[in-house]
């Protein structure tokens, strides 16, 4: 039994061998195999790579070392060399990172000779490529959408009808490399009033592995932004990055950022930039938490209570209320007590708590009310806030 199980082994692995070296295709007389440059098994046929990266990679490109936080865009460029006409229908990122940005096709040689450009809008019909036509396609790469620091390979499949090869996929490496890291994406500014006078601080140090690269200065802000940059003391390579949003008018979100001029790599020059973006939201200078006044569910006969701060968003921005008024359907089942905290000789306060009680005898059904608040010395002189509730 152990001979002929023997037997059986080596028939199989001299199979195996003779499948193997039958893969390996023709050779070409110098005792390698022939690499084909197209897509397709068939040299003849398919869809052949001009500008290959390498010739055992048609279908392979490497940027190599790319600064984070920005876009490239590689062309690769290819012919058809089937006998009819091919159609391309869709391409498929494997992640966000990459996409098509452009296809060409073109007549000549090159592509001043009747140029047709594809819409890569149009799923199942992006462009048409005839026999022997040249065409390009565009592919970008966004490094910040990648973790920086490490080895990127994107991989972009383009679908076509062709008869050879119905599908290319690309392939494109990179090394996203960032000389600085920081506590969070972006500095967050939170709540910033009319005017400004709000500021936040990020810590951004540079990366150990990243020898001496350095932080020089401020480069630049969006307007409205101030921002200082200064070394953390016992420490060479930490800075605390202070963003203060100044001369705001508009309310609504902030979207800026402050680039930083640095050093490159060898803490030489100053022709590095870093762009930390700057969020926020541009409110009233003075604020109600929380914005909705509601009592929820209250049992009859039980009544209920629900608190209110009001306070100013700028630092040392003190506030006085002059009354605090209610009307609405439900508003002879309430009542309001201001609670002024911290109150200075001229009657400002640090913040005042707004505290609304709903009568026991508050009949069963939907609370409807209206709160104002009348403010002493503000440009906005009221703020006005619905409230809400059910009676059970």
């Amino acid at each position: 039994m152990l001979h002929k199980n023997t037997a059986r082994l080596a028939l199989a692995v001299l199979s195996l061998t003779f499948l193997m070296a039958s893969s390996c295709g023709p050779d070409d007389g110098k005792g390698t195999a022939r690499k084909h440059f197209g897509a397709g098994a068939n040299r003849e046929k398919g869809l052949e790579v001009l500008n290959p990266y390498s010739p055992d990679l048609p279908f392979y490109y490497s940027f190599g070392s790319l600064p984070y936080g920005k876009v490239f865009a590689h062309t690769f460029e290819l012919r058809n060399i089937e006998d009819r006409a091919i159609t391309i229908k869709r391409w498929e990122p494997a992640c966000s990172c990459s996409r098509v940005k452009s296809m060409y096709a073109w007549k000549g040689e090159d592509m001043e000779q009747g140029t047709t450009a594809g819409n890569i809008s149009k799923r199942g019909e992006m462009l048409r490529v005839e026999p022997g036509q040249r065409f390009s396609i565009e592919i970008l790469v966004d490094t910040k959408r990648v973790a920086p620091n490490a080895h990127k390979l994107a991989v972009l499949r383009v679908v076509t009808d062709s008869q050879v090869e119905p599908y290319m996929a690309f392939e494109v490496n990179f090394l996203p490399e960032k000389l600085f890291e920081q506590a969070s994406p972006s500095l967050k500014l939170g709540d910033i009033p009319l005017g400004g006078g709000i500021g936040n601080t990020l810590q951004v140090w540079s990366r150990v592995s990243m020898g001496e690269a350095r932080l020089i200065d401020v480069h630049s802000t969006t307007p409205g932004l101030h921002a200082e940059l200064e070394l953390i003391p016992d420490h060479s390579s930490n800075w605390n990055l202070t963003v203060t949003a100044i001369g705001q008018e508009t309310r609504g979100p902030l979207r800026g950022a402050v680039v930083l001029r640095t050093t490159d790599i060898n803490g030489l020059g100053d022709a590095g930039r870093l762009e930390i973006p700057v969020e926020g939201r541009v409110v009233p200078p003075i604020m109600m938490y929380p914005s909705n006044l509601s009592f929820g569910r209250i049992a009859q006969g039980k009544g209920s209570s629900l608190t209110a701060g009001v306070n100013g968003l700028a630092p040392g921005h003190k506030i006085a209320i002059k009354q605090a008024r209610l009307a609405g359907p439900s508003a002879e089942f309430l009542t309001v007590e201001l609670e002024r905290i911290a109150t200075d000789t001229f009657g400002k306060s640090v913040r005042i708590d707004v505290h609304i009680h709903c009568d026991k005898d508050t009949p069963p059904g939907e609370i409807k009310a209206e709160l104002t608040l009348d403010l002493v010395d503000e440009l906005d002189p009221t703020i006005v806030r619905s409230i809400h509730g059910l009676v059970e």
